[in-house]
């Protein structure tokens, strides 16, 4: 409230946003549950299209101004949840839960909302009697001079771009049988820091260019993945991280040591 928000973290939370939004667009179903929820609670599901617009014009004195009028000691509320004692069971008395009174009726001078088939909707969603037709792309197979196979499958509906790359004969299913975990362990490790950037250098780059990675090697599974997305607009940035993970990782010790008191803690 004091001091203005440093342009570089508004274009941060910007760039964030973003990446969340587009990437929560992918799925038919995601799209149907945004545009509902704009439908239902601001009825106007065109916001799907025009929020973006609108966070670009956030700049530090509008928030500095939302700040000021809304973040007081006034509007503040403290919830302290304490748990409730349980009472003394009495000898020769059934357990169980006890009978719980029926709410109270609301009166009938209390208004009621209206119907959602009584509210006139803006900009209602056009219906179609037309049955969709489904048309798969073929991803394009590329040999690199390396051998590495390289698979391209285009969709150039969303600014976002997804990159896998899988490693075969590394996954759990080819673990000596004294080192169970050391699949998981190793790929996990690929973003605990490389011999260029810390693990919080990793996620802070990555975070900032609006993107996301991750590194699996599921039970059974007889390959470990490098997951990397993030927008299309940034890709030249942050591929270079990407690279940097895979081909470059460190291993440090301290963050070995704590990947495995994590686990320790989730075993118990």
């Amino acid at each position: 409230r004091v001091e203005l928000v440093a342009d570089a973290e508004i274009d941060r939370a910007r760039t964030q946003w973003r990446r969340a939004r587009v990437q929560s667009l992918q799925s038919t179903m995601s799209r149907a549950t945004l545009l509902g929820q704009y439908a239902a609670n601001y009825n106007d599901p065109v916001l799907i299209n025009t929020t973006w617009d609108k966070i670009k014009r956030v700049d530090a004195a509008e928030i500095q101004r939302v700040a000021r009028a809304y973040l007081k000691e006034s509007n503040r509320t403290v919830v302290i949840a304490l748990p409730k004692p349980k009472p003394p069971r009495s000898p020769g008395v059934a357990t169980g839960t006890p009978p719980q009174p029926a709410p109270p009726a609301a009166p009938a001078n209390v208004a009621t909302s209206p119907r959602a088939s009584d509210v006139a909707r803006n900009n209602p969603a056009p219906v179609s009697s037309a049955v969709p037709q489904v048309k798969m792309a073929r991803p394009v197979e590329e040999i690199l001079d390396n051998g590495l196979t390289l698979l391209i499958l285009e969709d150039h509906r969303l600014p976002i771009v997804a990159v896998t790359v899988s490693v075969e004969a590394a996954g759990p299913i080819f673990e000596p049988r004294d080192l169970p975990g050391l699949a998981n362990t190793t790929a996990s490790m690929l973003l605990a820091g490389t011999k260029n950037r810390t693990s919080r250098q990793i996620a802070e780059e990555i975070g900032d260019l609006g993107a996301t990675i991750s590194a699996s090697s599921a039970y059974g599974s007889p390959t470990a993945h490098l997951n990397a997305s993030g927008l299309s607009d940034h890709f030249d940035k942050w591929l270079p991280v990407v690279v940097d993970v895979l081909l470059n990782p460190a291993f440090p010790a301290d963050e070995l040591n704590s990947f495995r008191q994590r686990n320790k803690i989730s075993l118990r």
